[in-house]
């Protein structure tokens, strides 16, 4: 069987269900209250087929993709110029990798977080620390599994675009909960999590997660 993600097109189908404009303003409103620096350069982890790209640039921003998937990057590039967008990607392990120049602002979504175990997820920390310049955020959106007394999930869904449709089953596995004690780096402090994406509902006061985003700043 195929890797959905060595297929971008229908990897992009698959994950169309997000509303990106809305995504964006969540971002931007994080820039607004918890941000210590002025955003202009963004990094997308684990990038894929770059969802963001498009509303990111429209506002102002400069964007960079990073994923370890030649294919992804190949098909983010040729969309980047289809849009005729001046953005940059990056084919490399999200665990290890450097930029020419910082970002302000990275960012990994849909659980697109991975490292096999706790000196993986401190290297990648290690190298964000290295690509973010000091204020800047981290925005992990369901990077962390709060409910971690249930390791194992599914989740089944269908979209439909211009005649073709994908039916998708998504599973997730918690391979090592230490991991994702994000201060073992030293270099970020903690500033938030939230349920589903919503700034009034932090994650304390929820009994349940649903996709929800973590922030950290660069020390």
């Amino acid at each position: 069987m195929e890797n959905l993600y060595d297929n971008p097109d229908y990897y992009d189908l698959a994950f169309s269900w997000r509303n990106i404009a809305k995504e964006v303003d969540v971002f931007e409103e994080c820039f607004r209250r918890y941000s210590e620096i002025p955003v202009k350069r963004v990094l997308e982890l684990a990038s894929g087929t770059s969802p963001h790209l498009e509303e990111l640039s429209r506002r102002g921003y400069t964007y960079t993709g990073l994923d370890l998937s030649r294919a992804m990057v190949s098909w983010s590039r040729a969309k980047a110029r289809k849009l005729g967008i001046d953005a940059r990607f990056i084919e490399a392990d999200m665990v290890d990798f450097r930029l020419p120049q910082p970002v302000d602002f990275v960012f990994t979504m849909c659980g697109s977080l991975y490292a096999k175990s706790t000196d993986e997820f401190l290297e990648h920390l290690e190298s964000v620390a290295k690509a973010l310049r000091r204020g800047g955020l981290y925005f992990l959106d369901w990077c962390i599994n709060f409910e971690w007394n249930q390791p194992k999930g599914e989740q089944r869904w269908k979209m439909e675009r211009d005649g073709v449709e994908i039916a998708v089953r998504f599973l997730e596995e918690v391979t090592d909960p230490a991991s994702l004690l994000l201060d073992k780096s030293g270099k970020f402090d903690f500033v938030g999590w939230w349920n589903d994406w919503d700034l009034a509902r932090p994650m304390e006061n929820e009994t349940s997660a649903n996709r929800p985003i973590t922030l950290v700043r660069r020390r």
